[in-house]
């Protein structure tokens, strides 16, 4: 219950139409910045068995964090396999990530759920090596910079951001979006959510209280169209722009269609993203 309070204490998270540039840890700009690094990648999943298809992109590049950016979809629901067009539908009905022209594009089609994984943690896992997201205190939020999101039916989507520093502690919060209309805008967790562990929406290491230390982190993984306990959600498509830490401009905080909420929930702890 103490819980149930802190979180609907916190106050809304809003969509903010600009960021300071003063101060940036750019986490990924799903560009194309290095030689040979492939403009278009592509992996799509229409296979119901629950194993995500998976792509570790080339690398380095200078606009990713680490260097490195790993990428899975797993197909959850009504995904059909189609070998062609004899079958019916020329390429079955998937759950796809798209990075191409500076966007990165999560589609399901028509009817079928899936989720997206975006990780990093440097070349084959080894690890960011104790990244300062604060630099020194100076940047308060990690920011998520949507084109654009339509939740189907419901217009809505859950996501969850998993953070783990050096030396294995962790924080992992998760958030309800609403739909954003392109061109969308940029919207900022700030990192209180990260390091109170009281809050209904958060889970941190060390039997739920010890947050990860933001200013050594190791992973950061983002999980797209999570399942939010009560169900599966509708088939959600998603642009995003890029992703950095950041520090939001007060006077800049506007209201641009997109809401986060805090998720309130009494029921059982949201389960910890995998590496």
């Amino acid at each position: 219950m103490n819980k149930l309070i802190a979180s609907m204490a916190l106050p809304l998270l809003m969509a903010t139409s600009a960021m300071s540039n003063a101060a940036e840890v750019v986490i990924d700009f799903f560009d194309s910045s290095a030689a040979g690094f492939p403009f278009l990648q592509l992996v799509d999943d229409d296979d119901t068995d629950l194993v995500g298809d998976f792509v570790t992109d080339d690398g380095p590049v200078a606009t990713i964090l680490g260097g490195y950016r790993d990428v899975e979809v797993v197909c959850l629901d009504g995904c059909t396999f189609d070998s062609g067009p004899a079958v019916g539908l020329p390429n079955g009905s998937e759950s796809s990530v798209t990075i191409a022209g500076g966007l990165f594009s999560f589609n399901n089609d028509s009817g079928v759920v899936g989720e997206a994984r975006i990780n990093y943690d440097g070349l084959g896992g080894a690890g960011l090596g104790g990244v300062d997201l604060t630099a020194g205190g100076a940047i308060n939020a990690l920011v998520l910079d949507v084109f654009s999101s339509d939740g189907g039916i419901s217009n809505e989507w859950y996501f969850q951001i998993y953070v783990e520093d050096q030396s294995g502690g962790f924080s992992v919060v998760t958030l309800q979006a609403l739909e954003v209309i392109a061109p969308g805008g940029s919207f900022p967790l700030f990192y209180s959510m990260f390091t109170d562990c009281a809050l209904a929406n958060v889970e941190c290491s060390a039997g739920d209280t010890i947050p990860v230390d933001l200013t050594d982190v190791d992973v950061i993984t983002i999980l797209l169209n999570v399942n939010n306990g009560s169900g599966l959600l509708d088939d959600l498509d998603l642009r995003l722009r890029g992703i950095s830490a950041k520090v939001p401009e007060p006077e800049m905080l506007s209201i641009m269609g997109l809401g986060l909420l805090v998720m309130g929930l009494a029921g059982g702890r949201r389960r910890r993203l995998k590496k």
